[in-house]
């Protein structure tokens, strides 16, 4: 079980509530992501399976440090069936990342294919200025009196 002398009154809290969801709103430097990776590895000492704990933040940087986080204060655990594969963890990721996950695996239902791409800023600007330029050259070519 991990020490959570450390935390205060409402960190701990946050951190002791594993019925449900919990949203944490603070400021910067209030320790967020402490409280809810000191919770994860709360949750997985009383039990709960990593796999269904998810963690959700807004950026690449912040998953990354929680998963370092929960990492350091949970030790490896293997999947069941004592199987050779990776340690089961929670997962930790991005609104983005999580909902490219869910189209990935359900996608299909949708009518779309499974090898869709998402597009960059710059990718969706240059698919773009090829439609127009299409389309202006199409233009163009229509509107010319026949000789």
């Amino acid at each position: 079980m991990i020490n959570l002398s450390s935390l205060n009154p409402q960190q701990r809290l946050a951190v002791e509530t594993i019925d449900g969801p919990v949203l944490i709103l603070a400021g910067a430097g209030t320790g967020k992501t402490r409280v809810i990776t000191y919770r994860i590895a709360h949750m997985m000492g009383r039990g709960v399976g990593p796999g269904n704990i998810l963690a959700v933040t807004f950026t690449n940087k912040a998953a990354r440090e929680m998963q370092e986080r929960v990492r350091e204060l949970v030790p490896n655990r293997k999947k069941k069936k004592d199987d050779e594969e990776k340690p089961e963890r929670p997962t930790i990721c991005t609104f983005h990342s999580l909902c490219v996950r869910i189209l990935r695996r359900h996608i299909e239902l949708l009518g779309y294919k499974r090898n869709f791409v998402i597009y960059s800023e710059s990718d969706q600007l240059g698919a773009m200025k090829k439609v127009l330029s299409n389309l202006s050259a199409k233009g163009r070519s229509s509107s010319r009196a026949p000789s």
